[in-house]
């Protein structure tokens, strides 16, 4: 009797083990990652997928994806913007059936962004777009008296009018190596190219990855004689300088020092992306207008840099599908437009104001867009700085 009370008593044991591990791991919620997004564009992807759905991670950028792959076990989903590492970070990614007419709903340049495995099945998906952008004081432009901002020369014929009646002046955040290299990577996209682009990001790379990386090298095959891939950019950015276009501040300022300069009308005109203008001060960012970059290339040779926003899929089950296709619901994207500020990447559905549907239509109208070229190098934060100090001592 006592034996048979005993097994009684460790079967019942056992049972009662068997299931707290299994609602240990039937009911614990699931990871989501994000890196390298702005604070604004998480709450907006935290809301929209409510809050308790899972646990949320907010990893630091200034330590590499993969780096941070290794020291954690995988999420089931991670949300980051468009970088060279994504190629080789999707290789563990899962694919995920995406409905049809979802898919038929992404303009053409966000659809060839898709990392397609087979037939609707897809591993990295586009969610929401960004865009580095020019933003110009509508005010001094309209006093300006000149007639349209929609190349260069006119560019440089509005600043210096503004500089000289109103000591109004061109400015960026070159405190920041983000903003200086991809002020350099999209100027050069639209002075040039994309080919001059992507010879840029290869000698960086090639440079970077090298066992003998030397810095003034690099810069020297970049910058030094016309055929070099940034020489343009440099000798644009240099030119404004010496005509006293540029404000000295420039060199050391971050966004808020620009949006301080804006708002005293000491900014004929800036460059920042779409999710730094959502930063700046209603007030003063109704001053002013966006536009791209002009070039002298036709839209169907363009690419714009304007990196995109993607949920890449660690897991492949019934939530994670439904998450996905969830996030490409024209509600849905309306929604994180909304609360993000950035572009929808569907072509019908809503945006919250001309600025986000203006991003769109830019980059629905061009190819598949750039990440920018600090998303596009390997190089580590250190590295990053020292290059865009090194680039704008050539302009200084």
């Amino acid at each position: 009797m006592f034996l048979k009370r005993k097994s009684f008593f460790v079967l019942v044991s056992i049972l009662f083990f068997i299931f707290i591990f299994l609602a240990f791991f039937c009911f614990k919620k699931q990871s989501v990652f994000f890196y390298n997004l702005a604070d604004k564009e998480i709450s907006a992807i935290q809301n929209v997928l409510q809050k308790n759905e899972y646990n949320y991670k907010v990893l630091d950028s200034n330590i590499p994806l993969s780096q941070h792959l290794k020291n954690f076990r995988k999420p089931v989903l991670l949300f980051t913007t468009s970088n060279i590492e994504l190629t080789k970070e999707t290789k563990n990614a899962k694919s995920i059936r995406i409905k049809e007419h979802l898919i038929n709903n992404f303009t053409s340049s966000i659809r060839s962004s898709l990392t397609k495995f087979s037939d609707k099945q897809f591993a990295t998906i586009p969610i929401l777009s960004n865009h580095y952008e020019i933003l110009v004081n509508l005010d001094l432009y309209r006093k300006s008296g000149i007639k349209s901002v929609f190349n260069w020369n006119d560019i440089e014929k509005y600043a210096t009018v503004s500089n000289k009646n109103h000591n109004s002046k061109i400015a960026f955040a070159g405190s920041d190596s983000t903003q200086v290299l991809n002020l350099f990577g999209a100027l050069t996209e639209a002075l040039v190219g994309y080919k001059a682009y992507n010879e840029a990001k290869d000698i960086i790379n090639k440079n970077i990855l090298s066992s003998n990386y030397n810095l003034n090298e690099t810069v020297i095959q970049l910058t030094k004689t016309e055929d070099c891939p940034l020489y343009a950019a440099t000798n644009l950015l240099s030119k404004w300088n010496h005509n006293n276009l540029l404000h000295k501040s420039s060199f050391s300022s971050s966004i808020s020092d620009i949006e301080a300069l804006m708002s005293q009308d000491l900014v004929s005109l800036t460059f920042m992306t779409l999710s730094d203008h959502r930063t700046i001060e209603r007030s003063i960012i109704e001053k002013y207008t966006s536009i791209y970059f002009p070039s002298n290339k036709s839209a169907t040779t363009r690419y714009f840099s304007a990196p995109i926003i993607y949920a890449i899929p660690f897991k492949n089950n019934k939530k994670i599908t439904e998450t996905i296709n969830f996030l490409l619901q024209k509600d849905t994207q309306e929604k994180l437009s909304l609360q993000s500020g950035l572009a929808p990447i569907l072509t019908e559905c809503k945006t919250p104001d001309r600025q986000a549907d203006d991003a769109r239509y830019w980059i629905a109208a061009t190819n598949s867009p750039l990440s920018g070229l600090s998303n596009d190098i390997f190089a580590t934060k250190e590295q990053k700085d020292e290059l865009s100090k090194a680039l704008l001592s050539l302009i200084r």
